[in-house]
């Protein structure tokens, strides 16, 4: 098992697993814009953070960095320049795990009783689906 730490969100009050990180997109989404300075955003194992959709908009809550990470001035400056931080900046996929893991792929990647599945757009809910998993036969 990796030393990765998960990232958190928060929907309707409940503090849920994010599958997917936005903050890894956020180069990716970013290197063709003028005022972004490509900066070396830290991998998974070197941050945590916590997010939350209220009023379907994604909003980046918190990150906190883990030793050896040097750029985290830059980075928060860009994460956190608009609206108390709103996620802007990111459009794609979030996967939510919702329950206790019913099965684990590969005998490590656990399968939750449910699933969330939302499409972002600019930081904004466009639409979500949710899944339930059964275990496998």
């Amino acid at each position: 098992m990796t030393n990765q730490i998960e990232e958190k969100i928060i929907i309707n009050n409940e503090e849920l697993m994010l599958k997917i990180s936005p903050i890894e997109t956020l180069i990716k989404k970013n290197d063709s814009n003028k005022d972004f300075k490509p900066i070396d955003v830290p991998k998974k194992k070197e941050y945590s953070a916590e997010w939350k959709i209220k009023d379907n908009v994604l909003y980046l809550k918190s990150i906190d960095y883990h030793k050896g990470f040097k750029l985290q001035d830059e980075l928060n400056s860009y994460l956190f320049r608009h609206m108390n931080g709103w996620a802007y900046w990111y459009s794609g996929l979030l996967i939510v795990d919702i329950g206790k893991p019913l099965w684990y792929r590969e005998g490590k990647y656990p399968v939750y009783e449910k699933e969330i599945i939302f499409q972002v757009q600019d930081g904004i809910i466009t639409d979500n689906e949710e899944i339930e998993n059964e275990i496998p036969f």
